[in-house]
């Protein structure tokens, strides 16, 4: 299989080895793991180095993120299953000539 057609594995840490294999192992190039906070959950976050600001992605990503607990989480889910059961907008309640 090509490597950019590879399929995500069930470890965090393969598909890190795996992005960077596929894209190369620059200095640029940041890997950050860290644990959703309260769960055993982790994460990585990836970006390059120079295009984005550390300090925002420390304080507005991954802060929020690590410090989130079950219930924040769990809203989440909540939220995200009232979206996905609400159905489809139709267009044919609008006129046709506007």
């Amino acid at each position: 299989m090509p490597k950019d057609e590879r399929k995500l594995s069930g470890t965090l840490q393969d598909n890190a080895e795996a992005m960077k294999e596929t894209i190369g192992h620059s200095p640029d190039v940041q890997f950050r793991p860290f644990h959703v906070g309260g769960m055993s959950w982790q994460a990585m976050i990836v970006y390059i180095d120079g295009l984005v600001d550390k300090k925002t992605i420390n304080e507005q990503v991954m802060k929020p993120l690590m410090h989130a607990g079950p219930p924040s989480v769990g809203e989440f889910a909540r939220k995200r299953r009232q979206r996905e059961s609400r159905k489809p907008f139709n267009l044919r309640f609008f006129p046709s000539e506007i």
